[in-house]
């Protein structure tokens, strides 16, 4: 894949929005508020503190592996797979990256009232 193909991550989501893989991701509100809340506090924007960031994150919160990783790349970028998602923030932007999380945070939550 070119870069072009993945230019979309970073401009804007693609495939019909960010509401493509709601059932997929419904139940990671508590994960994207807390990661939301880390991208905050962090000090210096770089991969290896987002990277280490996401691993406290899944830590404090008792998630690892696919269920950590899987709902923050559909969250952030709208695709299964792709680069490292530290890499995707880093160059996103810390506004950009909590953005997201934070839209992903309200359409969970007007779901499940």
């Amino acid at each position: 894949m070119d870069f072009p193909d993945y230019i979309h991550r970073f401009l804007g989501y693609r495939n019909g929005g960010f509401k493509e893989h709601i059932e997929e991701i419904r139940g990671s509100s508590s994960l994207f508020e807390a990661l939301q809340s880390g991208l905050e506090k962090l000090s210096e924007w770089a991969p290896e503190e987002i990277s280490g960031l996401i691993q406290n994150t899944g830590k404090n919160l008792e998630i690892k592996g696919k269920q950590l990783y899987h709902p923050l790349r559909l969250a952030l970028t709208n695709e299964e797979q792709g680069p490292d998602l530290p890499i995707i923030m880093f160059v996103m932007g810390k506004e950009a990256s909590s953005s997201r999380l934070h839209k992903w945070v309200e359409i969970i939550r007007s779901r499940e009232s």
